[in-house]
């Protein structure tokens, strides 16, 4: 493995991504205040339905083929129309609802009031709006999670590089962080579960189920459902994945203990209620390692590796895949890996 190999772009890439999904999530509120000043503040009048085909006919001078047509009185005029949903002009869409319409059947119009030729039959919020606003959100929380992550290690290297001598070789402790703890002569680390982990994967395995749900027991329009409904099954999702993420990060703990005055390594794993304890003594400790983490042993990753190889050639892992302590540089590990090397190896023969 090369460490001088280039690391992926992973937080530019999601920044990217993120801001796409952001404006998908901002047309999709667009259009959702949209239906709901259709239905708040357009006039509701009676039409008649004066013609459908299930097959439907193509209309020469727009273009298109519909399935519905109807006709209603605005004033004086009269005006027949095709529109039935704001985002559809045709009910080719929702053929399921055409069976619902039979000529001459009086039905509820929603007529624009400052142009009476601009009319709707249907003021549904659509399915898939809703469907699409849950996985975007997710996915927004996921990506989120991964840059707060970089953002923080970026921050406590550059604290860590700051607060200690360029020239630094492990022989003073080092500064205090929301991971790590340093009295001298006992350094503990916590290596659980990272915010990624614990929070943005939960989010989109949630916004997946509620996609779920939607797409299995919604119609693509229902009309007897509110912006609240929809709404319910969002923070539903959302809420769950909190309570998800505070479970995870709560119930699956990780410490190291690297005690340099009883010559002992303790690795402490807490599984809610269950909780396991290793002991390793210093001259178990072969070597520590430091290495780039790679993908399907081909790609290399941003996050670093820092593990201890015993005697035994097991592997106490400090940085890997899910854990808390996952800079996107060797610089905070390095100093670390200094560290802990000077307690077992050279500061306490």
């Amino acid at each position: 493995m090369n460490k001088n190999d280039p690391p992926r772009k992973l937080t530019r890439l999601f920044m990217g991504i993120g801001l796409i999904f952001g404006i998908i999530v901002v047309s999709i509120f667009f259009q959702t205040l949209t239906l709901w000043k259709i239905s708040q503040t357009w006039p509701v009048t009676t039409g008649i339905v004066t013609r459908t085909a299930s097959k439907g006919w193509w209309d020469e001078e727009r273009e298109r083929r519909y399935y519905l047509e109807y006709e209603y009185t605005v004033g004086e005029k009269t005006y027949t129309n095709v529109q039935f949903h704001f985002k559809e002009r045709s009910i080719k869409k929702y053929k399921y609802l055409i069976r619902k319409y039979k000529k001459g059947d009086p039905i509820p119009v929603w007529v624009n009031p400052e142009s009476p030729d601009q009319a709707v039959i249907n003021t549904a919020y659509p399915r898939d709006g809703f469907a699409l606003l849950v996985v975007l959100t997710g996915f927004l929380m996921m990506m989120g999670t991964m840059i707060l992550k970089e953002t923080r290690w970026q921050r406590q290297t550059q604290a860590l590089t700051a607060a200690l001598p360029k020239d630094y070789q492990g022989d003073q402790p080092l500064p205090a962080s929301g991971i790590l703890t340093d009295s001298g002569g006992v350094v503990r680390l916590n290596t659980g579960m990272s915010i990624f982990w614990s929070f943005g994967i939960p989010f989109v395995c949630f916004s997946f189920l509620s996609l779920l749900f939607m797409m299995i027991f919604l119609n693509e329009l229902n009309p007897g459902w509110s912006l609240l409904d929809y709404s319910s099954i969002m923070a539903g999702s959302w809420g769950a994945s909190l309570v998800g993420g505070f479970l995870i990060k709560i119930g699956f703990r990780k410490t190291l203990e690297i005690n340099a005055d009883q010559k002992m390594i303790t690795e402490t794993s807490a599984t809610f209620f269950k909780q396991t304890s290793r002991k390793y003594a210093f001259s178990d400790i072969q070597e520590l390692l430091l290495e780039r983490e790679t993908w399907r042993k081909t790609n290399t990753l941003k996050n670093w590796i820092l593990y201890l190889h015993t005697q035994s050639r097991q592997s106490i892992f400090v940085s890997f895949r899910h854990r808390d302590i996952q800079p996107s540089d060797e610089a905070y590990l390095g100093c670390v890996k200094q560290r802990l090397e000077t307690l077992i190896f050279g500061a306490h023969p």
